[in-house]
């Protein structure tokens, strides 16, 4: 994986969004798996 990829930031899912705004999430730090049904992402939890 190179530096750019690194650097680059992750677009928060719209399903995600209402656990960002509820401070439950801080930030997606990278998407795992998306499918047709179901996306698993890597999240930053608000201390």
């Amino acid at each position: 994986m190179d530096n750019a990829t690194l650097d680059s930031e992750v677009e928060t899912p719209n399903d995600i969004q209402p656990m960002v705004a509820d401070h439950l999430v801080d930030e997606v730090d990278r998407s795992l798996m998306s499918g047709k049904e179901a996306q698993v992402c890597c999240c930053a939890l608000c201390q």
